[in-house]
């Protein structure tokens, strides 16, 4: 919600940090304190490569943990905390009832559970296997990693899981406003709402009268102000008039004070058939919201505001949500369009982009930008067929675009063009879809196991 994280930034995770290890008496030690010592010492060299990172570790314990009374302990201190996820470290094999404790007492918290696979005579590895097998038997959320602290893919799968634990968590507590309802025959984009609760904290239903009444009650004044900031930060088309400048600064105002009043993460409007007949298309207050670092997704689709939250909380950065309007089978492409609604941060460069009238609305302005030229990861989340949702994930790169209008963007893709379209149909993918730049698919992946979502590669 609004407060909770500084927005456009990636999320800092609160990560617990827990160092697992067997009694003396387990192994027969004849040198105890020898074998506590070397524990630790395993423990205090994970902890200094951990802290080179941007999270937030919270390590209460301060020793190698190894009964249930120390253990609950920290428990108790990770539930004050609020932690993203836990990383259970094995020092060596430990008494197989701790990890489950733990999972138990924590029930929805991420675990990511990790052996070392140097530490042989510690029996690391075997306490990742035990527990593994344990946890998959009581259906815990868990993800397991077996690497050297001092091996670099190591080290970022672990920031990777902490910052992934951490956007999930957000998602959960996240609010969603859907002004409207969906357009006239737009059926893909209705959901299942009390299904996509497992993924979402609340869904807030808002009419379009209430959008409509604010506008009406924004000043002209400020209106007026941001008007003439607007046509001297972005280049604007000579047919537009003032006018339409200021109703589009109104309707920016109008939607914000919505997302602020309701504390909302995410939100998405029916714009046509009603907005377009009034001349107040929201493509550019949703152009510029999005800049703001506020998700927003066009035509009252669920799903797509939900799947771009997520990208945003994973990458710190927006997504344009398109069609895939054309596809050519030689060059493996397809052609991704909207109207101008995108965030002109995802623009192929400031000077390129150009305030014009709406070709669809009667009046009214978008925001006309191509994205930027690079890798970029495409992905939607489905509605739950048969109890399971799922995700789909592919990846292209952007390449020069002949103009056109709106948002759009030509994508050369990794995987056959018919292989996506296919698969898009049979599971259920819709009209939308949303891109973002980058190569996202093990965040994405990693995502999805903590949702328990199917993630599906194209």
């Amino acid at each position: 919600m609004l407060g909770l994280i500084k927005r456009g930034n990636i999320l800092q995770p609160k990560v617990g940090f827990v160092a697992l290890g067997a009694t003396t008496e387990v192994f027969g030690v004849a040198n105890p304190e020898k074998a506590i010592e070397k524990l630790n010492t395993i423990r205090i060299d994970i902890l200094k490569q951990l802290k080179n990172l941007k999270i937030d570790i919270i390590d209460p314990a301060n020793k190698t943990v190894t009964s249930a009374e120390e253990l609950q302990e920290v428990i108790e201190k990770f539930k004050r905390e609020r932690i993203d996820i836990v990383i259970l470290l094995f020092c060596s094999w430990s008494h197989e009832t701790l990890p489950l404790i733990l999972a138990t007492e924590l029930i929805g918290c991420p675990i990511l559970i990790w052996a070392l696979p140097e530490a042989a005579e510690s029996a690391s590895l075997c306490g990742v296997l035990a527990t593994g097998s344990n946890m998959m038997r009581r259906g815990f959320c868990f993800d397991y990693l077996i690497g050297s602290a001092k091996d670099e893919k190591t080290i970022n799968k672990v920031l990777k899981a902490a910052k992934v634990a951490a956007a999930v968590k957000k998602l959960q507590r996240s609010k969603i406003g859907i002004v409207g309802t969906p357009p006239p025959g737009m059926m893909d984009v209705i959901c299942p709402e009390m299904e996509w609760g497992r993924i979402v904290h609340e869904i807030v239903h808002l009419d379009l009268t209430e959008l409509l009444m604010r506008y009406k009650e924004i000043r002209a004044e400020k209106a007026e102000e941001l008007a003439k900031q607007i046509s001297k930060e972005i280049r604007v088309s000579p047919s537009i008039t003032e006018n339409e400048l200021i109703d589009a600064s109104r309707m920016y105002f109008a939607l914000k004070e919505i997302v602020v009043s309701y504390r909302l993460d995410a939100i998405t409007v029916r714009c046509f058939p009603e907005l377009w007949e009034l001349g107040l298309p929201i493509c550019f207050a949703f152009s510029r919201l999005s800049d703001e670092g506020i998700c927003t997704s066009c035509e009252c689709d669920l799903k797509m505001a939900v799947t771009q939250l997520a990208i945003q909380w994973l990458t710190g950065l927006s997504s344009m949500n398109v069609d895939i309007g054309a596809i050519n089978y030689e060059e493996n492409s397809v052609f991704l369009f909207h109207c101008g609604a995108a965030g002109t941060k995802l623009a192929q460069s400031l000077g390129e982009i150009e305030i014009r009238r709406h070709p669809m609305s009667n009046g009214g302005v978008q925001v006309n930008l191509e994205m930027r030229r690079g890798k970029v990861t495409l992905a939607k989340l489905t509605d739950p067929f048969k109890g399971k949702f799922k995700m789909l994930i592919f990846t292209g790169e952007v390449v020069k675009s002949p103009p056109s209008f709106g948002n759009y963007a030509l994508v050369k893709l990794d995987s056959p063009v018919s292989k996506v379209i296919d698969l898009f149909i049979k599971e259920q993918g819709g009209h939308h879809i949303a891109v973002t730049p980058g190569d996202i698919r093990e965040e994405l992946i990693e995502l999805c196991h903590f949702l328990n979502v199917e993630a599906v590669l194209i």
